[in-house]
């Protein structure tokens, strides 16, 4: 019986801990939907995609912040990704997720980094996409295994931060 009452006592714990978790993650979110609008889940004019590579989509933080996740919108769950680059911007299809799209003239800049949050991998192992939304400023970070998938997807975004310059 004391065994049985030890265990019903941790479980009430742990589920009180996982509640705690789970309000102040929704809490979080709530309070930084509040700050900003929910990004565009499509490109307004894509065309076809120059280069097309798949990914893991790894968190979006407030750049410059590092360590500070997005929750607001979906933004902060890791998962499965496609990228789509186009001559107005990139397209992160995430599955099971949110879709997130990133218009040529809110793209800041893009550099790879190590860590992010709770990820961290070999040198320039993670891709870290700058950019920016209403007043505030964004990196999202992605994962590219395939070392062939990770150069398309450099040459690509140079070619887009070119054109920007441009424009």
């Amino acid at each position: 019986m004391q065994k049985f009452l030890l265990a019903l006592f941790f479980f009430a714990i742990f589920a009180s801990f996982a509640g705690l978790a789970i309000r102040n993650w929704r809490t979080r979110a709530d309070l930084q939907s509040a700050g900003f609008s929910a990004p565009a889940e499509e490109l307004a004019l894509a065309s076809s995609p120059w280069a097309k590579v798949s990914a893991q989509y790894v968190a979006t933080t407030v750049f410059g912040e590092p360590l500070n996740r997005v929750n607001a919108y979906g933004l902060g769950i890791r998962g499965k990704a496609s990228i789509s680059l186009h001559e107005s911007g990139i397209a992160i299809d995430r599955k099971g997720e949110r879709s997130l799209a990133i218009a040529l003239a809110s793209l800041d800049s893009f550099e790879f980094a190590q860590a992010t949050i709770d990820r961290v991998v070999e040198r320039d192992g993670l891709l870290q996409i700058n950019w920016n939304h209403e007043q505030n400023r964004f990196s999202t970070f992605l994962r590219v295994s395939r070392l062939s998938d990770r150069k398309t997807l450099e040459t690509t975004l140079q070619t887009l931060a070119i054109r920007k310059a441009k424009k």
